[in-house]
């Protein structure tokens, strides 16, 4: 059976034999895993038209190298089929729920509230989320908060103000960084997930969420629909009256809700690590024996 060589992209091996790279290696099958090429699909990811050269450059150099080249959603796979060259189709091995065994037995926040997560970014349409969830407030037509996980990196000043706005409003709450068991409690205990994402090669929170009994409200873009199906509830971020509809709805609608988090429990089921990990072995056993 021939040896493997893993790698994630950025690839890089080092070599402290002396320069004298290791029979076994030169021979060695590589398996590289490339989560997606968002940077490509992302406007404005690249500052020069170099940048961009040398990332396409560097993730080209990965794939030729490589026997097996593994992804995480069909989205991801036909980017990188569009934008490579590449001589066999990548493998989809798909990610899966990781938080339903951790849930602590209170979330340690007050019901009712909405939460998000993902880090302060704006590809995910967090700035866009806090300016709605405040114009609501300001309209009476919300009550319940906003609580916001992850990063915390105020990519603008107008975004920072209108966090420290809505803080100060007691309408926004910031968590940071939780442990997996709060964070776990937190969404299970939430009216819904809100995220408003364009820019996802996975999108896994979405997929936590339901896991979770968690309704979700998200988008219709990238991977999102690929692996949310029917189970979530899609909104244009885009437009704020879409995303304040679908705020609403979940507020001031149980049966909604309840419908939701029904869906998504029962679409979470379709995604697990050991099905996940069975495709991942499958692919290494064809390859031995090639």
């Amino acid at each position: 059976m021939p040896a493997f060589a893993f790698e994630h992209r950025p690839a890089i091996i080092h070599f402290p034999w002396n320069g004298q790279i290791p029979k076994w290696l030169v021979q060695a099958k590589v398996v590289t895993t490339l989560n997606d090429v968002l940077p490509l699909v992302i406007p404005g990811a690249f500052g020069t038209t170099d940048e961009e050269r040398k990332y396409r450059t560097r993730v080209q150099e990965d794939i030729n190298r490589t026997n097996l080249l593994i992804t995480i959603s069909q989205y991801s796979k036909q980017e990188i089929i569009s934008n490579f060259n590449v001589t066999t189709e990548p493998l989809v091995v798909p990610l899966a729920p990781t938080m339903t065994g951790v849930a602590s037995t209170v979330s340690g926040e007050q019901a009712p509230y909405f939460i998000y997560v993902g880090g302060y970014d704006r590809r995910k349409g967090i700035d866009k989320l806090v300016n709605v969830f405040l114009q609501l407030h300001q309209e009476k037509k919300l009550t319940s908060r906003l609580v916001l996980t992850g990063s915390k990196s105020y990519f603008s000043e107008d975004f920072r103000a209108s966090v420290a706005k809505g803080v100060s409003l007691g309408v926004i709450v910031e968590k940071g960084y939780v442990s997996d068991a709060e964070l776990a409690a937190l969404i299970r205990d939430a009216h819904a997930l809100v995220y408003p994402s364009k820019y996802e090669g996975f999108g896994l929170p979405p997929l936590e969420a339901m896991a979770l009994g968690c309704p979700v409200l998200t988008t219709q873009y990238t991977s999102i629909p690929e692996i949310c199906g029917d189970a979530a509830f899609y909104v244009d971020p885009d437009d704020p009256e879409s995303l304040a509809a679908g705020l609403v709805a979940f507020e001031d609608n149980e049966s909604l809700r309840l419908d939701y988090r029904y869906r998504g429990l029962n679409h979470a089921k379709l995604y697990s690590w050991e099905r996940s990990a069975e495709i991942y072995l499958n692919a290494l056993r064809r390859l031995a024996n090639e």
